[in-house]
């Protein structure tokens, strides 16, 4: 998790780029089938859920408060990101249950209801990264309209990486230099 903290963006996009031609192309030399599960969702869910994942667990240790709760907001992010994972696959299994294209399935009962659980479990879920910089910028508990817009960054992936990430590179420098790391 600290290496997340130290990498810079453009590495973090190059590797980005590297993970996804590797899962192409793992999937294409091995003639590997997946008939229901297609190599760009695997790409999307692992892109997805890593990278916020990983900044919530290496950060979380420069919190200011260590108060109980930050420790329930930390099991918050743990369980919200449990149930992002659980509905993003519970939606891919439907698609290829019911058998329709993503055009066709969008107002099927079903399907509406775990993409709106997997919407909001996921906003949750990266609300508690960008909340945690907010705060160790501020010193302070940051509020709902001071991390909003880093919210909608992480939503932006992968170009919130060349917002975010250097941002993430001064706080770690910064509790490097003062031995809090």
């Amino acid at each position: 998790m600290r290496v997340i903290l130290t990498l810079r963006h453009w590495q973090i996009f190059l590797l980005l780029l590297a993970f996804y031609f590797a899962i192409i192309g793992l999937l294409t030399l091995t003639q590997f089938e997946l008939p229901e599960i297609p190599e760009n969702f695997i790409f999307s869910w692992i892109t997805m859920t890593v990278y916020p994942l990983l900044l919530g667990l290496g950060l979380y240790k420069y919190v200011v408060s260590a108060s109980e709760k930050a420790v329930k907001e930390f099991k918050t992010f743990i369980i919200f990101c449990s149930i992002w994972t659980v509905a993003f696959f519970c939606n891919e299994m439907l698609k290829s249950q019911i058998g329709m294209e993503d055009s066709q399935q969008e107002m099927h009962p079903p399907s509406v209801i775990v993409r709106i659980v997997a919407l909001l479990a996921y906003l949750k879920f990266i609300q508690f990264p960008s909340r945690t910089i907010n705060s160790i910028e501020l010193k302070r508990e940051a509020g709902l309209w001071e991390y909003v817009a880093d919210s909608f960054q992480i939503l932006c992936w992968p170009l919130c990486i060349w917002w975010i990430q250097p941002r993430i590179n001064r706080i770690h420098d910064k509790k490097m230099k003062t031995g809090q790391a």
